[in-house]
C-alpha cells in the first residue's frame, strides 16, 4: 500500500517549515500569499490529502468581488454554454472570490437593457454585458463607469468610448471569412444573402460590411441581395428563408451573423442537396453542430468562449490586485472555424 504524504513531506517539497504549513492548514496565524501557494503546488505534485483545505485557506484571504453578467435569454443554446464558461472561470478565479449572478434580457429593447443595467450597478463590482449598441445602452454604461463598476462588453462591442473594456473577435474577419468560404464552396456564382440578427449589434453590422466588400473586391460575378433581418428567431428565420427561395429561387450563399440558426438549419433540410446554398452559421451548438455532420451547415464562424471567461477573469482579476490602470479596452480573441470534417 502506497504511504499517503504527511505534513513533513509536504514541508519538504515545498522548502517550507512544518510549522508553515501548518498554519496555512489549520489557518493557526497568517502565511504570505506566495509561500501558502508554493505550499498549496507541492501538495498537488505530491498527491497530499488536503489540498481543498489550502485551497479554502487561500480562497478566504482573497478580495470578494460581485459580478453580474446580462446577456441574452440563456435558454437559448449559445448563451448558455457562454453563461456556464464565465461563471465556472469566474468562480473558479485564484485572485478573487466571486460571487456571480445571471441576468437576461430578450426582445432586443435598448431601453429595456438600459433600464436593467442601471438596476444592477448598485449590486455588483463589475458586470459583462451582451447588447446591442444605442445612446440608451451607452448613458447606462457611463454611469456605472462613474459610480466605479466595471463594464465589460461581449461578443460585440458597446459603448466603446463608456465601456472598460471589449472581449470578443474580430467581426470584420468573420464576416471576410465566410465570403472567402461561399465563393470557394459555391455550386456556381449566383445569389448570396445576409441575415442579420439586429442592426443594432456593432459586430453584427462590422461582419455585414466586411462580407460585402469581399465580394465588391473578390468576387464581382456574386449578386449580392438585400440584407434580412431575423431578430434572432428561429421561426423568422424559416419564414425568411422560404420568402427568399421562393422569390429569387435557387441562392448560392448564405451567411448569418447572429441567432435563428435551427431556423436556417431546418428550412434549408427540406431542400435537395444539389440545391442546397452554401450556409455559413456563428457558433458551434447542438444545431449547429448537428447541421455540419448532416452537410447541411458548411461552416460556423466560432468564438472561443473559455479564452473569452479566461480574458474576462484577469481584467476583473487586475482591478482585484490594484493594478486596474493595466485593464486592456479591446481584447481581441482568436477566431475558430469548424467545417463538417472536423466538428
Amino acid at each position: 500500500m502506497t504511504r499517503r504524504p504527511t505534513i513533513t513531506d509536504l514541508a519538504k517539497a515545498s522548502g517550507t517549515s512544518v510549522a508553515t504549513v501548518d498554519r496555512v492548514i489549520n489557518g493557526r496565524l497568517p502565511v504570505r500569499e506566495p509561500t501558502a501557494r508554493r505550499i498549496l503546488e507541492a501538495a498537488r505534485e505530491i498527491g497530499f490529502h488536503g489540498i481543498g483545505t489550502i485551497e479554502n485557506r487561500l480562497r478566504a484571504n482573497l478580495p470578494e468581488r460581485r459580478i453580474g453578467l446580462l446577456l441574452q435569454d440563456t435558454s437559448d443554446q449559445f448563451y448558455a454554454a457562454l453563461e456556464a464558461a464565465l461563471r465556472s472561470t469566474l468562480e473558479g478565479s485564484r485572485s478573487f472570490r466571486a460571487s456571480v449572478r445571471t441576468h437576461c434580457w430578450t426582445g432586443h429593447d435598448p431601453g429595456r437593457i438600459a433600464a436593467e443595467l442601471d438596476r444592477m450597478a448598485a449590486r455588483y463590482d463589475a458586470i459583462a454585458f451582451v447588447s446591442p449598441n444605442h445612446p440608451l445602452v451607452e448613458d447606462a454604461v457611463a454611469r456605472l463607469r462613474q459610480a466605479g463598476k466595471l463594464a465589460f462588453a461581449l461578443l460585440s462591442d458597446c459603448a466603446p468610448m463608456q465601456r472598460s473594456g471589449y472581449i470578443g473577435i474580430d467581426s470584420r474577419k468573420a464576416g471576410r471569412a465566410a465570403a472567402w468560404m461561399i465563393h470557394r464552396c459555391a455550386l456556381r456564382p449566383g445569389k448570396v444573402v445576409v441575415i442579420v440578427g439586429d442592426p443594432g449589434y456593432r459586430g453584427h453590422e462590422l461582419a455585414e460590411m466586411a462580407f460585402r466588400g469581399w465580394f465588391r473586391e473578390n468576387a464581382p460575378a456574386f449578386n449580392l441581395l438585400e440584407t434580412r433581418i431575423n431578430g434572432e428567431d428561429d421561426a423568422r428565420t424559416r419564414a425568411l428563408m422560404a420568402e427568399l427561395l421562393e422569390a429569387e429561387g435557387q441562392l448560392a450563399g448564405v451567411y448569418m451573423t447572429g441567432g435563428g440558426k435551427a431556423g436556417a438549419i431546418e428550412a434549408l433540410a427540406a431542400l435537395p442537396q444539389d440545391q442546397r446554398p452554401t450556409l455559413i452559421l456563428p457558433s458551434l451548438t447542438q444545431d449547429t453542430r448537428l447541421g455540419l455532420a448532416r452537410g447541411i451547415v458548411t461552416m460556423t464562424i466560432c468564438e472561443p468562449l473559455g479564452q473569452i471567461a479566461d480574458v474576462l477573469e484577469r481584467q476583473i482579476a487586475l482591478e482585484a490586485e490594484g493594478r486596474g490602470d493595466e485593464i486592456a479596452p479591446v481584447n481581441m480573441m482568436p477566431i475558430e472555424l469548424r467545417i463538417p470534417e472536423i466538428v
